[in-house]
């Protein structure tokens, strides 16, 4: 009897936390852009993205919002390790990083510096578990297709055109966020023509392995996305995790999966 007491409280206590897991998950969903595409009302993008994640929760993000009107903030990121700790580290960054794009500084010039410096140094504080996050953020004008952005150790996105070519926004770099303080962040500038797409994503993408432990790789992701550019955002994301999962050919996913892609269409021509 004392067996069978003690299985049925485990299992009652298996079957709370798998509740409180859902949950979880469920808010985390729930804080990522519901819509899709995003924006509609917005003729001159066209902007869609998902997150899969590998476990009840993860700790990958993506957001992207009007700053004005006709500045888009976007944001990726992915938080290092899985599971809760991982989730509530990312509920964290995504939060902050949220509050200081719409923070109110007049400024634009430098804008994504103070953005990212304000999140890092705010991540830093209380952070007694060593946790850090990787981010790209980036500020595009729609008026004119400049993007700017900031590269805390993440993967460099690709811009994709219409006629194939397809090139990684490598540089600059700079330090991962949550562990150092003090830090300073150097941005980059890339103009944008009439039909580009912009994909950003996190290494589930990229480090997804085959039955043989192969990975999927930024090559082939670069390929992949040379060849999508013609598609609309959220085709050519579902197109992207499609090949990812044949590539993987059954194989578990071990990392989540998530993308965000923008087409620049342009101002409306009158």
């Amino acid at each position: 009897n004392d067996r069978l007491i003690e299985r049925l409280r485990a299992t009652m206590e298996l079957d709370r936390l798998q509740r409180e897991l859902r949950v979880a998950r469920q808010i985390q969903h729930s804080m990522l852009p519901s819509s899709s595409p995003l924006f509609p009302e917005h003729p001159e993008i066209d902007c869609d993205g998902r997150m899969r994640a590998a476990r009840d929760v993860g700790g990958d993000f993506y957001d992207a919002f009007y700053i004005d009107s006709r500045r888009v903030f976007l944001t990726i990121g992915d938080v290092c390790g899985k599971g809760m700790p991982a989730a509530l580290f990312m509920v964290r960054a995504l939060t902050l990083l949220r509050s200081e794009a719409t923070r109110r500084t007049g400024a634009q010039r430098g804008q994504l510096q103070r953005i990212v410096g304000r999140a890092n140094r705010l991540l830093c504080a209380g952070n007694d578990n060593g946790l850090f996050v990787t981010v790209f953020c980036g500020i595009l004008d729609t008026a004119n297709g400049m993007l700017s952005f900031v590269n805390a150790g993440h993967n460099p996105p690709l811009i994709a055109s219409p006629n194939g070519a397809c090139r990684p926004l490598a540089e600059p770099r700079n330090p991962i966020m949550g562990l150092v303080e003090d830090l300073s962040f150097s941005a980059g500038s890339s103009a944008l023509d009439r039909g580009d797409m912009l994909v950003l994503h996190t290494d589930g993408i990229t480090e997804a392995e085959d039955p043989r432990g192969a990975m999927f790789g930024e090559e082939r992701l670069a390929s992949l996305v040379g060849g999508l550019a013609t598609r609309s955002s959220s085709a050519a994301i579902e197109a992207t995790i499609a090949e990812v999962d044949r590539f993987c050919a059954g194989r578990e996913q071990s990392d989540d999966l998530t993308l965000l892609a923008l087409v620049f269409r342009g101002p409306p021509t009158e």
